[in-house]
């Protein structure tokens, strides 16, 4: 695949404008901290409704998209370019992967409870997900069983869906550009 615009894609005018849309936010995400970048992870994250503009639910019922997949590779996003954003917006973990973390893990509800604070608090170390826990529920226990779905950089987690080491698991992402 190399250096294909919307339009190679036949895509609509409509359908190039929603993407245009989605763009906008993830740059805003990705490269400009303060009010923008929260705007902007409302709306990726929270179903946040401005009158008179778009959602992000608009956006991917209009393109045929599923917003748990937008949501998904957003998280991944926030990892490969390894940002910080603690307490900074609050999501649900979409049901797809809170489905498949939980066959994973055999049903364990705390390190389903784990994977949902590292979803909202990307970039969260082990002293804050300690603090955010609020409890003793075996931490590096539950982090070990989410092997599969979490990444590490430093000593900051994410949650990309697949634990990045694993290559394999990320082809699709490829696929995937904003930065034209």
């Amino acid at each position: 695949m190399s250096n294909f615009s919307l339009q190679d894609w036949y895509l609509s005018d409509s359908q190039i404008k929603l993407i245009s849309v989605i763009k906008h936010h993830v740059k805003a995400i990705l490269v400009t901290p303060g009010a923008k970048q929260l705007n902007s992870l409302t709306w990726m994250f929270e179903n946040h409704q401005i009158l008179g503009q778009v959602s992000l639910q608009d956006c991917c019922s209009a393109l045929e998209i599923s917003i748990s997949l937008i949501r998904i590779r957003m998280q991944y996003e926030i990892y490969a370019n390894h940002l910080n954003l603690i307490n900074l917006f609050n999501s649900q973990l979409p049901e797809v992967l809170s489905e498949e973390i939980l066959v994973h893990v055999d049903m364990d509800l705390n390190a389903l409870r784990v994977a949902k604070l590292i979803w909202s608090n990307p970039g969260v170390n082990m002293e804050q997900l300690i603090k955010l826990t609020d409890s003793d529920i075996g931490l590096s226990i539950h982090l070990e069983k989410l092997n599969k779905f979490i990444a590490k950089q430093e000593n900051q987690y994410y949650l990309p869906g697949r634990n990045i080491s694993n290559h394999q698991n990320i082809n699709w992402a490829k696929c995937w550009s904003f930065y034209d």
